[in-house]
C-alpha cells in the first residue's frame, strides 16, 4: 500500500492502520469548522456524499456506518444552512439568504424549507420572474423524486408575505 499511496498516507499502530497526520479527512473538517463556528466552512467541506462509489461487498458493518455519516454531515449541512439563512434575515440580507438557501439545495434538491427560503428571498429582492422560476425547479424536483407529475403553482398567492425564519 505505502508503495502505492507513498509513505505518509498510512500509519501502522501496531496491528491498525491508520491514515497519516497530513492526510486531510473531510468528516473531520467539517466538524472541525463546526466546533470554530465557521458555518461557511462546514458548507464548503460538506460537499457531495461521503464515500460516494465506495462499495464493499459483504461488509454491513461497513455500509451502516457509511449510511450514519452521510445522515451526519447531511444533517450538519442543514442546521448550518437554516443558521445562516435565519442570520441573513435578521440582519436583512436576503442575497445572503438566495446563497444559503441555493447551497443547501445542493445537498437536498427537495428540501421544500430551503425552497420556500429561496423563493421568499428572491420576492423581497424584487425579483418576482426568478421566484416563479424556483417554484417550477421545486415543482420538476418534486416530481421526479416522486416520479409523479407535480402541478406548477398558478400564481404566488402562497408566498405573499415577509421572509420568516426557518425555525
Amino acid at each position: 500500500i505505502r508503495r502505492i499511496l507513498g509513505r505518509n498516507w498510512i500509519e501502522t499502530l501496531g496491528p491498525e492502520l491508520r491514515l497519516g497526520d497530513d492526510i486531510a479527512v473531510d468528516v473531520l473538517e467539517v466538524r472541525r469548522a463546526l466546533a470554530e463556528g465557521d458555518l461557511e466552512g462546514v458548507l464548503e467541506r460538506a460537499r457531495g456524499r461521503f464515500l460516494a462509489g465506495w462499495y464493499l461487498r459483504d461488509t454491513t458493518g461497513f455500509e451502516e456506518w457509511v449510511d450514519d455519516v452521510r445522515r451526519n454531515v447531511l444533517f450538519l449541512r442543514r442546521n448550518a444552512c437554516r443558521t445562516l439563512i435565519d442570520r441573513a434575515l435578521e440582519a436583512g440580507d436576503h442575497e445572503a439568504v438566495v446563497r444559503a438557501a441555493r447551497l443547501w439545495l445542493d445537498s437536498e434538491p427537495t428540501r421544500e424549507e430551503a425552497h420556500l427560503a429561496l423563493t421568499r428571498a428572491l420576492l423581497a429582492l424584487g425579483r418576482p420572474s426568478t421566484a416563479v422560476e424556483a417554484c417550477e425547479l421545486y415543482a420538476d424536483r418534486l416530481g421526479a423524486a416522486l416520479g409523479a407529475v407535480v402541478e406548477r403553482p398558478g400564481g404566488l398567492r402562497a408566498l405573499r408575505g415577509p421572509p420568516r425564519r426557518c425555525r
